[in-house]
């Protein structure tokens, strides 16, 4: 986790978006703009049987479906007020594996620890809900190498390797028996102490 100088406070928060979430037009400009802390390497990854939904209607049919969770991140610290830097796109394949479909990070969050404290806290919500394993599919590219490093510190490693929309991919897994890792104190989130208990 980054340290932070004393004199520089922050927060992050993530909530659970809703099917009226005005968040769907940032998230879906995080998802094809960013690429250092993208599992989708910029390409809206392909989440239904049929292929996936047209661009702009993307994250609004994830949010109608019920079939997965979407999550956002903001960031506010002494500097100001970042507002959605984040978020990701979490799936249960079953009742044992959760799968993060998409995790996404604007750069403005980059050396702050906020790409750390969301997936700790992914892993904690997963771990919690009783799964046994937490997986992130990630395109393979030179570009998101800094979220390969930051899911390597999580204790994901690369397994099964393969292709979407005929990009390599490799699925980045986390076994979730044993401690949970701590989340900062500065983060509130849902299902924490102090945070947006849901």
């Amino acid at each position: 986790m980054a340290s932070t100088p004393p004199d520089v406070s922050r927060s992050a928060s993530a909530a659970a978006a809703t099917d009226a979430s005005p968040a769907a037009p940032r998230l879906h400009e995080l998802a094809v703009r960013t690429r250092q802390f993208n599992s989708a390497g910029g390409n809206l990854p392909d989440l239904a049987a049929d292929g996936p939904a047209p661009a702009g209607d993307w994250f609004g049919s994830l949010l109608t479906s019920g079939d997965h969770e979407v999550l956002t991140v903001a960031l506010r610290d002494s500097f100001g007020d970042d507002g959605l830097v984040g978020g990701c796109v979490v799936g249960r394949r079953d009742a044992g594996t959760w799968r993060v479909r998409l995790i996404m990070m604007s750069c403005r969050a980059m050396g702050r620890g906020v790409i750390d404290a969301l997936l700790a806290w992914l892993i904690r919500q997963a771990a919690r809900a009783g799964a046994h394993r937490l997986e992130v599919p990630c395109v393979l590219n030179d570009r998101n190498v800094p979220l390969r490093l930051a899911l390597a510190s999580a204790g994901f490693r690369a397994g099964h390797r393969g292709t979407d929309q005929d990009f390599p991919v490799a699925v980045f897994q986390r076994d979730l028996a044993g401690p949970l890792p701590d989340l900062p104190g500065w983060v509130t989130a849902p299902g924490e102490h102090g945070g947006n208990v849901t």
